[in-house]
């Protein structure tokens, strides 16, 4: 599998050592960047994964293009995003056939879509009098956030917290639950993985 993103790289961490884990069903063979200096390039460094790193200041057809070929050039099964904010191209999605996961920080379909991301989450969370939050995993299509839920964990809204607190616990829980949700995800797909290589370099 692939992740894609950009950040302090530390959701690409938790993935990486998910992934490492006795018995596992995945493993990050390549990590997408689109940033020449985001963590997240540090962090594949420091576990000898392949770092590949395509800036967006290209068109989006350019960079579709250079993403895709990227995760072809690799057998990429799998794309897990991580810290990424943009939607992602139709043709790259149809690429690995609709196999890309990402994270949201909150419990989707509340405070999800164009915008909410980061810090913005937790202080909607607030601002609504939430005494629930927490973290959700879905699949990704042509909107945001409005993928299938593949899983989801909560985290109760403390009284009196601050925002930096509340996303600090939320970002631990989902650093748990992504792994997990990966490893399930992977467990579970019902294509044959080499007719599927083999069509997907028509691509």
């Amino acid at each position: 599998m692939a992740i894609l993103g950009s950040g302090t790289g530390s959701t690409a961490r938790a993935l990486i050592e998910g992934g490492l884990r006795k018995g596992s069903t995945y493993r990050v063979e390549l990590v997408i960047s689109t940033s020449a200096v985001a963590g997240i390039n540090a962090v594949a460094s420091d576990n000898a994964v392949t770092l590949r790193v395509l800036d967006q200041s290209f068109t989006t057809s350019a960079w579709a293009t250079q993403l895709t070929d990227a995760l072809v050039a690799r057998k990429i099964d799998i794309v897990a995003l991580a810290g990424f904010m943009r939607l992602l191209p139709e043709s790259v999605i149809h690429a690995v056939h609709g196999h890309i996961l990402n994270i949201h920080p909150a419990l989707l379909p509340k405070h999800g879509g164009k915008g909410m991301y980061g810090r913005r989450v937790h202080e909607a969370v607030m601002q609504a009098g939430d005494k629930v939050t927490g973290a959700t995993v879905h699949l990704v299509n042509a909107q945001y956030d409005d993928g299938r839920i593949l899983g989801q964990t909560h985290v109760e809204v403390q009284d009196g917290e601050s925002v930096l607190d509340l996303e600090s616990r939320v970002k631990a829980a989902e650093k748990i639950l992504y792994p997990d949700v990966l490893e399930t995800y992977a467990a579970n797909l019902s294509f044959d993985v080499e007719n599927w290589r083999s069509h997907k370099r028509n691509f």
